[in-house]
């Protein structure tokens, strides 16, 4: 029997993985950057993304471009809060309606879940 594999895509993950058992992309062990400055924030470039490294309150990651149908979570597994953008690139993009410069805190220990429209991301923060 053939398996069909399939490409990554605009969600993110490699659907293939997902098929065969293997779960969603991953990124584990991310450094916030230092400062919370959105153009200089680390991309999260993985469906699942675990922050593990925040030096002071407010260091950054960020979303990647809003496309639409992307899934991302970002877990903050650091003991301090911090900042995620919708994008580090010049885009419009917005988290929950708000302007892209201004940063949406994961607190420590949270779980936030980001899904995309075309140009909007919405957050959903675990309790």
């Amino acid at each position: 029997m053939a398996v069909t594999q399939y490409g990554v895509g605009v969600g993110l993950q490699d659907m293939g993985l997902i098929a065969g058992g293997g779960g969603f992309t991953w990124l584990n062990n991310v450094t916030a950057h230092a400062g919370g400055l959105q153009p200089l924030a680390v991309p999260m470039t993985a469906a699942m993304n675990r922050v593990t490294v925040v030096g002071t309150a407010g260091d950054s990651v960020c979303l990647p471009s809003a496309v639409g149908g992307q899934a991302i979570t970002v877990i903050n597994a650091s003991a301090t809060s911090m900042n995620v953008f919708s994008s580090n690139a010049s885009t419009a993009d917005t988290i929950n309606g708000t302007a892209g410069t201004t940063a949406y805190a994961v607190a420590a220990g949270k779980t936030a879940d980001f899904m995309s429209f075309p140009g909007a991301w919405h957050a959903l923060l675990s309790a």
